[in-house]
């Protein structure tokens, strides 16, 4: 399987929160980093075991995350990857969207990912769990 189909494999399996798929397809010492986390969320997730437990409790909060993958290009480096993407979801305690977009850095090994490290604009991400963002002097 090609690095790029490995990758759009892999946030399916977030996508619908599959943990068994993912399972097949993260390396037993994968992390995953969001280095912006905002407050409250970890910024770093080791292993495959977290991982999987990551994703399972993905459903408390999403119905599911409807990844769409837009690009996925391979860098100079051997297993090195880039990919864009976005969510388009619904939170289940607010009720309100979550349509966000992420970069995302992937090192693969042996055909499973290793590293992912995801961007994403946590604005989004506050307002749709119901944070009210205004700037000083907005009527």
């Amino acid at each position: 399987m090609s690095g790029e189909a490995v990758i759009r494999q892999y946030l399916e399996a977030i996508s619908t929160f599959d943990t068994e798929a993912l399972a097949a397809i993260v390396a037993e010492d994968a992390s995953i980093q969001v280095p912006f986390a905002p407050p409250g969320m970890a910024d770093r997730h080791e292993g495959r075991a977290a991982i999987l437990e990551l994703v399972g409790g993905y459903g408390q909060m999403i119905d599911t995350l409807n990844l769409t993958v837009t690009e996925v290009e391979a860098l100079a480096r051997p297993d090195e990857y880039v990919a864009l993407y976005q969510s388009d979801a619904w939170i289940k305690p607010t009720g309100l969207p979550y349509k966000n977009f992420y970069i995302a850095r992937f090192t693969l090994r042996d055909g499973q990912v290793l590293r992912h490290v995801e961007y994403l604009d946590t604005l989004v991400m506050a307002t749709a769990l119901g944070a009210t963002i205004s700037m000083p002097g907005a009527g």
